[in-house]
C-alpha cells in the first residue's frame, strides 16, 4: 500500500468533474476505499494507484511522492529544531 496525496488526487478530481463515486467506479474501486482514503483512513493499493495515474493522464509518481517529500521536509525540520534547543 502506498500513501496518496489526496489533495493533488482531489484537484484532478475536482478539474475532471467527477464525483467520488464516479471516479471509483471508473477505476473499478469500491465507493468505500476512495472515500476512506479521502478522509487518511486507508491506503490505496499501487495497482489502483496504477489505475488513477493511467485515469488522469498523470504519472503515478505525481500522486505519491509528495506525501513522501512532505514527510521528510518536516522530519527534517522536526529534527532541526529539536538540535536547536
Amino acid at each position: 500500500m502506498e500513501k496518496i496525496n489526496i489533495q493533488k488526487l482531489q484537484s484532478l478530481l475536482e478539474q475532471k468533474g467527477d464525483t467520488q463515486v464516479e471516479f471509483a467506479s471508473a477505476i473499478d474501486a469500491k465507493p468505500s476505499l476512495i472515500s476512506a482514503a479521502f478522509h487518511g483512513n486507508r491506503d490505496i493499493p499501487m495497482r489502483k494507484i496504477l489505475k488513477i495515474a493511467k485515469y488522469f493522464s498523470v504519472s503515478p509518481f505525481e500522486l505519491v511522492i509528495e506525501n513522501d517529500t512532505k514527510q521528510t521536509h518536516q522530519e527534517s525540520n522536526t529534527n532541526q529544531t529539536q538540535k536547536v534547543s
